[in-house]
């Protein structure tokens, strides 16, 4: 029951998946299908805690996907809109689309202040 709690906490509590886990409420058994989810994902880490939000992320996915059978595309669309509910949130690895991503970063390098004297002089 505290692992239940712990990740019920985690997941539902924090505001962080409010659409993901509701694949988790479906068939109506709320109760039944969380307390699946939390024993899974307790075989997968071996903890209920320091778990961080981008390992939870692909843990819920997997869930998701493996588990509950729902589609790569629709899976990962519903979990991009809940972690940018937060301005600015970085999304997870798994949930970048790698070309739109790289593309990005080309456009907009970082460079420190040194780099940014000695890109001057060229």
């Amino acid at each position: 029951m505290k692992r239940f709690a712990r990740f019920w906490d985690l997941v539902y509590n924090s505001g962080n998946f409010r659409k993901s886990v509701l694949y988790r409420f479906k068939d109506g058994k709320v109760y039944d299908g969380f307390f699946a989810f939390s024993e899974w994902i307790y075989s997968q880490t071996l903890s209920t805690w320091q778990i961080s939000l981008d390992r939870l992320a692909g843990l819920l996915y997997d869930y998701i996907t493996i588990k509950l059978h729902v589609g790569e595309e629709e899976a990962k669309e519903c979990m991009i809109d809940d972690i940018n509910v937060v301005k600015g949130r970085k999304l997870p690895k798994f949930l970048r689309m790698d070309n739109e991503y790289k593309n990005k970063e080309r456009k907009n390098p970082k460079f420190n202040k040194r780099q940014l004297k000695h890109s001057a002089q060229s």
